[in-house]
């Protein structure tokens, strides 16, 4: 957790959160304004594709009106509805052909033909082309009589206007105007306008009209039915429904855009408004699909996240190496410290700058050096006070030996001779020979408080006689291995060297229960290296009470004053290894 969690990882998480971080919200403001502004800018277009088409449906419907109205002026429309009176009254033929000059109106291309209605006259006459001539004549499935019988109410005194009915033959918009001769009104002159001029005005498939390849204009009457074709479907006049939430807020007479979906169950943003011209009542409406409208700002996003890809790459790339540098003197700073908990001693850091991390970097040499010094204090302090301890304990062992020796001893072989004086035959052998093993066993401590044999045989010869008394006295096969020690060994060395052997002995005789003990003494030019291994029960060297117990931390301790490096291996029912490892230095 320490190392995945590092300063440079901190560093480097939180360069790339404020990096990426300012990066998305940058990307998000631009994605949100453009499609903001893109969908404000396709409203326009809407709009203006809107207010163009419905401009020209009023314009073209204010001129066909006018056009109508002139018609029912002409004389020559009054003539014509004086030849069909006459006409019932003579009943005389039922076609009547006029001269081409006396409609100047026949050939407008915004209608497809002229019905002359006259007062109570069923039903109505049509003036197709023939030929030459302009045939009148009578028309009877043209047009409906419920029709018909509002036209003389409706359109009494001015032009009117009737919206498409699917019941009419052929569909298309009524423009009615009645006509007077003099003061009397002698009929009714009704134009057709068919559904292909509206269509000129509001069909498009042109994809640089402003609508795009899924866009268009149309048109929706009270009854929520086209009044024009759809781009996207036959036959949609008078028979596809549209009931939109653009459609029902333009009959209220709104006017406004939005996003919905279309008649097509497909979402679109839409531009609608009202529109109402001499009795009918529609709505118009310009719309383009929200998919396509959105294709630019599906562009930008893209974009957006490409270019938002890179920067992340190389936010992350200058925040690892920013990261790395700035951490750089802290991981120094870090290692330094672990080795100092490790108890090592650093080398004084390098300060390479002059910030709060070079003045870091100063306190923290000196805090280490101030460090060292007390640690070589309490190295050399310890080291005294233990050498002055086991050393005090050998001068003890010493004053002990000798008290045994000299008084002990001495007094112990006086009683023997006392009691052989007063029992020259000898009567009571047995307590003679206790005497004779107290003796014994007297001169044996004195021994193992000064061994005499270091001073008078050397190191090699006492360790030999130490492992045989062992032996003999534990009944354990102890085999030693020991080369010849270097002349420069010292006399307190040779001392600690004994009494490591010879604790580790005890420790085998009272713990171990081993039948069998190896020691390896071996002295190179450098240093001396022992090894005592057993075949014991073995025990577990992290239990601190069984170490001290065992009085390992005596031949660690002495060890120690000869800078010297102690290890033990063992495990329960394995045996015991120890290792040491003396430089000749030390030794002295």
């Amino acid at each position: 957790m320490r190392n995945f969690f590092s300063i440079t990882h901190k560093i480097t998480l939180n360069m790339i959160i404020v990096g990426l971080g300012s990066c998305i919200v940058l990307g998000l403001f631009l994605y949100y304004s453009s499609r903001d502004a893109m969908l404000s800018r396709t409203f326009d277009q809407l709009m203006s594709v809107r207010t163009e088409k419905e401009n020209r449906l009023e314009k073209f419907f204010s001129d066909r009106l006018y056009d109508v109205q002139l018609m029912a002026e002409e004389e020559e429309i009054v003539e014509v509805f004086n030849m069909i009176e006459k006409r019932r009254t003579d009943d005389k033929s039922s076609i009547i052909h006029l001269k081409k000059s006396w409609m100047p109106y026949h050939g407008n291309e915004y209608f497809s033909r002229f019905y002359f209605v006259t007062e109570g006259d069923i039903p109505p006459y049509a003036l197709p082309l023939s030929g030459d001539s302009l045939v009148l004549m009578p028309v009877n499935d043209e047009i409906k009589e419920d029709r018909l019988d509002s036209l003389n109410t409706y359109c009494d005194k001015d032009v009117c206007l009737l919206d498409l009915d699917k019941r009419d033959h052929p569909v298309g918009l009524r423009l009615l105007s009645p006509v007077y001769d003099g003061e009397e009104k002698t009929g009714t002159l009704m134009a057709v306008i068919p559904v292909s001029s509206i269509n000129d005005i509001m069909y498009e498939d042109n994809p640089h009209n402003g609508l795009g390849s899924s866009g268009e204009a149309y048109l929706v009457g009270s009854d929520y039915l086209m009044r024009s074709t759809s781009r996207f479907k036959d036959n949609s006049v008078l028979s596809e429904e549209v009931n939109t939430p653009g459609v029902k807020r333009a009959l209220n007479g709104k006017t406004g855009t939005d996003i919905f979906q279309d008649y097509r169950g497909i979402e679109v943003l839409s531009s609608y408004s009202h529109l109402s011209v001499r009795g009918i009542e529609w709505a118009v409406l310009a719309e383009i699909d929200f998919h396509e409208a959105m294709i630019p700002i599906n562009n930008l996003r893209n974009k957006i996240l490409f270019i938002g890809v890179g920067i992340g790459i190389l936010v992350f790339v200058l925040a690892w190496f920013l990261s790395g540098w700035l951490s750089k003197p802290l991981v120094r700073l870090n290692r330094a410290a672990s080795s100092i908990a490790e108890g090592k001693h650093p080398p004084q850091l390098a300060i390479k700058s002059k910030d709060e991390i070079g003045e870091l970097t100063s306190s923290f040499n000196h805090m280490a050096a101030k460090i060292e010094e007390q640690k070589q204090n309490l190295r050399l302090s310890r080291y005294q006070s233990l050498r002055a301890m086991i050393d005090g304990q050998e001068k003890e062992r010493q004053r002990l030996s000798r008290e045994l020796h000299d008084s002990l001893g001495q007094m112990l072989i006086a009683l023997k001779l006392k009691y052989q004086s007063a029992c020259e035959d000898d009567s009571n052998p047995e307590l003679l020979n206790l005497i004779d093993k107290t003796i014994e066993e007297t001169r044996r401590m004195s021994g193992n408080l000064k061994p005499a044999e270091l001073d008078e045989f050397g190191l090699k010869s006492a360790m030999q006689m130490l492992c045989q008394v062992q032996a003999e006295l534990t009944g354990i096969e102890i085999e030693l291995q020991v080369d010849i020690f270097p002349e420069q060994i010292g006399d307190k060395a040779k001392v600690y060297l004994y009494r490591i052997l010879q604790e580790g002995l005890n420790n085998v005789h009272k713990h171990a229960e081993a039948q069998h003990v190896n020691v390896l003494i071996k002295s190179r030019k450098a240093a001396v290296f022992m090894g005592i291994s057993d075949d014991g029960r073995g025990f577990n060297p992290e239990n601190d009470e069984v170490v001290n117990g065992f009085g390992i931390s005596n031949m660690e301790d002495r060890v120690s004053l000869m800078s010297g490096r102690f290890s033990i291996q063992s495990a329960p029912g394995k045996g015991t290894q120890i290792r040491i490892e003396i430089p000749l230095n030390d030794m002295q």
